[in-house]
């Protein structure tokens, strides 16, 4: 029997032959979390349990499902491995389990390969990798790099790393995630930002628009800046040293704004760039090889300068990771104005959701390089 309320949301857990082995009385929590980069959805959990013989199969062995949705006809299904648990006695009859883990994709991380690709674009050869064991959900087939790929006995994961920054994207950047419901979301970030939202958070909605949701109260806004330009908001210099001509090229990046609307990011101009470690170059990589792997570590990074973190409580939405949302909150002074300062287009960077105690809530963290409309006093 599910967990939930049918048209809100709905939750099922199955392992091995057991289906639906857990009451919802005895569900104390369950969490599954997904977040940007290469990372595998992660899961945690508390229940109460009369059978013995589930202790004994909710190991790594046997795969541990949950389908999540908002009813019957839409659940989804992500498959689970249990690397840790432990489990204590409740009176005579019940025992605790404490549980936790990751998507079921382990070999991606930890299995080894050695390959050569063909001559293709980074994003050709990692929608190569990923798409035997996810979803792919690309908004680029290609990038501008074309050149044969060499895994050298590393994990997928760790080679796809690789692929994913040094790929060019000209002057955009690549960003990507695993989502819960087994999608690699790889997004050329300008082009996202050309097509409408997917999502908007506000406390007006629109009764008429399915993409309106409505956020609580207790948001938080956490400006980082001073610690991301000191990574990478003053800018990285990078000496490449070209073997095959015996010259040497210096690299520049900074990081510009692309999200938020501001002709600036928050920086001193009197700090210079930090120096990034030499590298060398050759023909058996593209020309732009270094030049676009410090442009996209320096947006990937800078774009965590300017987090938001809200949540809604009660019904299954199917936010994602990397799903482009607006934020309209209204001014403090005048409920008919728009915060501007902190209002307008994010990226999603974490998805968390959880029940507790018969409670539902989803929380959403979502990032961009700056806030609105910097301007000098």
């Amino acid at each position: 029997m599910a967990i939930g309320v049918d048209g809100q949301y709905l939750l099922r857990f199955n392992v091995g032959s057991e289906e639906d082995f857990i009451d919802e009385d005895d569900l104390t929590e369950f969490s599954l979390i997904e977040e940007v980069g290469n990372i595998l959805p992660s899961f945690q959990m508390v229940f109460a349990t009369r059978k013995d013989n589930i202790v004994g199969m909710l190991s790594e062995n046997n795969q541990f499902k949950v389908s999540f949705g908002r009813d019957r006809n839409s659940l989804v299904d992500t498959p689970l491995s249990i690397t840790t648990q432990e489990s204590s006695g409740m009176g005579t009859d019940k025992k605790t389990l404490y549980m936790s883990g990751l998507y079921s994709a382990l070999p991606y991380m930890i299995n080894s390969k050695l390959s050569i690709s063909e001559e293709k674009s980074a994003i050709e050869v990692i929608s190569d990798v990923v798409g035997t064991r996810f979803i792919t959900d690309f908004n680029a087939s290609n990038s501008l790099d074309s050149q044969r790929w060499i895994q050298p006995n590393v994990s997928d994961r760790k080679f796809v790393n690789e692929m994913w920054l040094h790929a060019d994207l000209n002057n955009s950047f690549p960003a990507v995630g695993i989502s819960s419901d087994g999608k690699f979301i790889l997004k050329d970030i300008k082009k996202r930002l050309s097509s409408p939202y997917d999502w908007r958070f506000t406390k007006n909605p629109d009764p008429n628009s399915a993409k309106d949701l409505v956020f609580d109260d207790d948001y938080t806004t956490k400006v980082s800046s001073g610690f991301i330009n000191s990574i990478v908001g003053y800018g990285r210099e990078k000496l490449a040293y070209v073997i095959e001509e015996e010259l040497s090229q210096s690299i520049l990046k900074k990081v510009d704004p692309i999200v938020a609307i501001t002709r600036k990011i928050a920086r001193s101009e009197e700090v210079e760039a930090r120096f990034a470690q030499t590298a060398f170059i050759n023909d058996n990589v593209h020309e732009n090889y270094w030049d676009a792997f410090l442009h996209n570590v320096v947006h990937l990074i800078g774009m965590g300068a300017v987090k938001l973190t809200f949540s809604f409580q009660g019904v299954y939405i199917p936010i994602r990771i990397l799903d482009l949302v607006m934020f309209r909150d209204t001014s403090s002074t005048d409920q008919k104005e728009t915060a501007s300062h902190h209002s307008g287009l994010y990226f999603v960077s974490k998805v968390a959701r959880t029940i507790s105690n018969r409670q539902f809530i989803t929380v959403v963290e979502v990032c961009r390089e700056s806030m609105n409309e910097l301007r000098d006093a």
